[in-house]
């Protein structure tokens, strides 16, 4: 399990459990979890985004 949290941009939007816009690091998450057949969680509080990963490895 991996859990990051950073601050996040303001226009930030989670829906469905994807996040809007992505940027560089969850597009790298994304494919670590695609690679390990992981899944992720995120949540976004006062303006810090954290993702919690779990990879199957």
């Amino acid at each position: 399990m991996i859990v990051c949290s950073n601050p996040c941009k303001t226009d930030l939007v989670i829906e469905d459990d994807i996040i809007k816009p992505k940027g560089t690091g969850i597009e790298s998450i994304l494919m670590a979890i695609d690679k390990y057949d992981g899944n992720i969680r995120y949540q976004m509080e006062d303006g810090i985004l954290t993702a919690c990963v779990i990879l199957n490895c």
